[in-house]
């Protein structure tokens, strides 16, 4: 591909590749910036990781996994 995260490039590579809206799209990252640069390409929604037990409230709360 030529690029890679945190450049909005790496993002635009992936979504066109794989035909991708990624207005659609939940992105996962432990880096702030990368968060950054998917959310400057158009992801709307992202979340931070940085323990497994918070990864699961944020997924709940975005609809992803039921509530526990």
């Amino acid at each position: 591909m030529g690029v890679k995260k945190p450049e909005t490039g790496a993002f635009e590579a992936v979504f066109a590749a794989r035909n991708i809206n990624p207005e659609h799209w939940l992105y996962i990252d432990d880096r702030e910036s990368n968060l950054q640069a998917a959310s400057d390409y158009g992801v709307e929604k992202t979340i931070l990781y940085t323990q497994a037990a918070r990864l699961r409230k944020d997924l709940a709360a975005c609809g992803v996994l039921g509530k526990s």
